[in-house]
């Protein structure tokens, strides 16, 4: 599980395909995921600003690795 920077974050899949699930006030992610990256793929994920304090979650799973990297 990752904190989601508020400028977002870079992910990149290396060799197999990854999902992505998020959560803000819930204790569990859900099931399903919002999104997923192709094997050596990238994608970034951001989510624009709002009034709410708490902050946004991220769940990555794939069956390699993947790169998780800040963003300006």
């Amino acid at each position: 599980m990752l904190t989601l920077p508020a400028a977002g974050v870079l992910l990149t899949a290396r060799g197999a395909p990854a999902t992505v699930a998020v959560r803000r006030f819930a204790a569990r992610f859900p099931e399903t995921p919002v999104g997923s990256v192709n094997a050596a793929g990238s994608a970034i994920l951001r989510i624009g600003p709002d009034r709410a304090d708490v902050p946004w979650h991220i769940r990555v799973a794939s069956e390699r690795p993947v790169r998780a990297c800040g963003v300006r």
